[in-house]
């Protein structure tokens, strides 16, 4: 089938950059892939609760008052006319990003939730983590926030409010960020600002970030997004829509990060060895989907399938047989298990021109070799 449609210019430049350095093979695969990409969100719309945006009507002499007052309990930091996220100053992270003071007797942490799988059990691929949580720095900074919220309510946090506000504040992050992509010129691949908010993007950003990288919750009080499937928030008990950090989310919380507490605001580091041993210990120990993803992408790039094109074959016999998996999800759920292993440095990648191959690096075969002698 043939479609067209109008393409601005600056979206067909971001097209050709993204195909010239061998993330897609032609204009059509992209599209494809942008297709089911949404298709897929839609889809979910049963399991990730909807996120409701506030409107820019609400009274801005109150958002004012809390931004002016530093309280980490409210994040909000709009213009006068509530339309628009002021710009930080330039080398300054949001300080809800900051490292939080140590935790108070009367913070109360949720319990890890159950998990459908068991550690070891090969997981099939639709059951991965979904593909488009394609960073983790962006949980590093949710938990951040939620961290210095928590002494404010003690009880948990309203999900829904929290993760908008957490949102809102992850776009000024962003700028930060972009700024500092742009000063190191910074390789797409290992841009510090991908996956948060596009300062650009308005609503449609801060909606994105704030059920992928915060957190949803459906009907059935079931938590969905990266945070959720990593352990590192969780329920607490009695209270349907108030979240918490777990003991490891707030572990994680508190290790410095080289991103958002340097200070000359010129790394490019994402994590610290320690962030990325916790959060490989973590996966290893408590979550099993992202242990046989890792697992299977290691094993599957040391037999010889260290190409997109070669790794997407040979995940289709991961596949469940009675789900029909297009190419287009496949290569999803590869580029954002992918992009994962890549921020805690299992695998890396090479490129030749526009050509990517796949190494699986020795913090990679230590992770496999760990689970070979349990």
């Amino acid at each position: 089938m043939i479609v067209c449609f109008e393409c601005p210019d600056d979206r067909k430049r971001e097209m050709d950059e993204l195909i010239a350095k061998g993330g897609y093979r032609d204009y059509s695969e992209f599209i494809s892939l942008a297709i089911a990409n949404q298709f897929l969100l839609h889809s979910r719309a049963g399991i990730v609760a909807g996120i409701v945006v506030e409107s820019a009507s609400a009274s801005s002499r109150e958002r004012q008052a809390n931004s002016k007052s530093g309280s980490s309990g409210s994040l909000n930091n709009e213009s006068k006319d509530g339309s628009e996220i002021e710009r930080p100053i330039l080398g300054d992270v949001p300080e809800v990003f900051r490292a939080p003071k140590m935790l108070s007797a009367d913070v109360r942490l949720a319990s890890i939730p159950e998990d459908f799988f068991v550690l070891g059990e090969d997981i099939p691929l639709e059951r991965w983590l979904f593909g488009q949580f394609n960073r983790l720095l962006p949980a590093k900074a949710s938990c951040r926030a939620i961290a210095n919220m928590l002494p404010t309510h003690t009880e948990g946090l309203e999900l829904g409010k929290a993760a908008v506000e957490i949102a809102r504040q992850a776009r000024n992050l962003a700028i930060e960020l972009q700024r500092r992509d742009s000063l190191l010129s910074t390789d797409r691949d290992d841009q510090l600002s991908t996956a948060l908010p596009s300062p650009s993007s308005a609503e449609k950003g801060i909606a994105r970030y704030s059920s992928q990288f915060v957190g949803g919750m459906n009907k059935r009080g079931q938590l969905s997004g990266l945070l959720a499937s990593l352990k590192l928030i969780g329920r607490c008990e009695g209270k349907k829509s108030t979240i918490s950090l777990t003991e490891a989310g707030w572990s994680f919380a508190l290790l410095q990060n080289p991103c958002l507490d340097g200070t000359d605001g010129r790394t490019a580091d994402k994590f610290s060895d320690e962030e990325r041993e916790f959060l490989c210990s973590l996966i290893h120990n408590a979550v099993p989907q992202e242990r046989s993803a890792y697992k299977t992408i290691i094993e599957l790039i040391g037999q010889g399938h260290n190409t997109p094109e070669n790794l997407d074959v040979a995940l289709q016999k991961h596949v469940s047989p009675n789900f029909n998996a297009s190419q287009s999800f496949i290569a999803t759920q590869r580029s954002g298990a992918i992009s994962r292993m890549t921020d805690l440095g299992l695998v890396a990648r090479e490129r030749d021109g526009i050509r990517v191959k796949y190494v699986v690096t020795e913090r990679g075969k230590q992770f496999l070799g760990k689970m070979h002698h349990e």
